[in-house]
């Protein structure tokens, strides 16, 4: 995703936002890779569909419901002119990748409202407030660092959407928390906070299980747990894997 953004030679909110995080918490080995649910999630915000490949389904084709709401199959297709990521070995390849990404994120995302409300993990006014304290803070420290070395004091400054997809990060954080606490399981550090990737397996499998959401193609269904069991990082100790989601990223944990 930031190689895309820097490729047209502009730094979006969200790499902006990458870039200040790393400087707010150097050092701190949950900022190390990018976060899939992130992308997911952008994915899943665009509408616009592509032409489907030979053998996907038809675009006006339901695959798949979560709720109440019907998932088309032009709705998971890559929008016009997304760049094909490289370290896929075709456009097949990459295609079925993005479709399992942009399904997982309208699949989660209806679901994981109502988890986070059953759960108490929704970000409350208090959690904002401090949140945006800190983002205020970095914000003072990198004009003051960039006014001594003489250079644009505005340059680093964070805008509303930047700020937002910060204290979507953190809702995201809580999130994880509460499904690590309920289900146990792998967690692993990455550069949007720690992932607790086994729970959140085990949290679809107990959504499908119970009809919450279904997806009808079985290489759709396949492609989509695929995907939501890919995330990479550096694997967090069964030990530390509590600790880790006890703090926000700016407070300093005990050695």
């Amino acid at each position: 995703m930031v190689r895309q953004h820097l490729r047209h030679g502009q730094q979006s909110p969200r790499v902006g936002m990458v870039l200040w995080m790393t400087r707010l918490r150097s050092g701190d080995p949950t900022w190390r890779i990018a976060s899939p649910f992130a992308l997911a999630c952008i994915l899943a915000a665009s509408t616009i569909a592509a032409e489907p490949l030979p053998g996907t389904p038809s675009g006006d084709e339901v695959v798949a419901h979560v709720l109440s709401i019907r998932i088309r199959s032009d709705e998971l297709d890559p929008p016009p002119g997304m760049a094909r990521n490289q370290g896929f070995s075709s456009d097949a390849a990459w295609t079925e990748h993005v479709r399992a990404r942009r399904l997982e994120g309208r699949i989660v995302e209806p679901l994981r409202k109502e988890f986070c409300r059953e759960q108490h993990c929704e970000l409350s006014p208090e959690d904002t407030r401090k949140i945006l304290d800190q983002l205020k803070l970095g914000e003072e420290k990198m004009r003051a660092d960039q006014a001594a070395r003489r250079t644009d004091p505005d340059a680093s400054a964070l805008d509303p959407a930047a700020r937002e997809m910060f204290l979507q990060m953190m809702a995201n954080r809580k999130f994880h928390k509460a499904l690590y606490e309920r289900y146990g399981g792998e967690v692993i550090s990455q550069v949007l906070g720690p992932n607790a990737v086994g729970a959140y397996r085990r949290w679809l499998e107990d959504e499908e299980s119970r009809g919450r959401f279904e997806i009808t193609p079985p290489a759709l269904r396949d492609g989509f747990y695929k995907a939501v069991s890919g995330y990479g990082g550096g694997r967090v100790p069964p030990e530390e894997a509590r600790e880790i989601f006890s703090h926000m990223p700016w407070e300093r944990r005990s050695p």
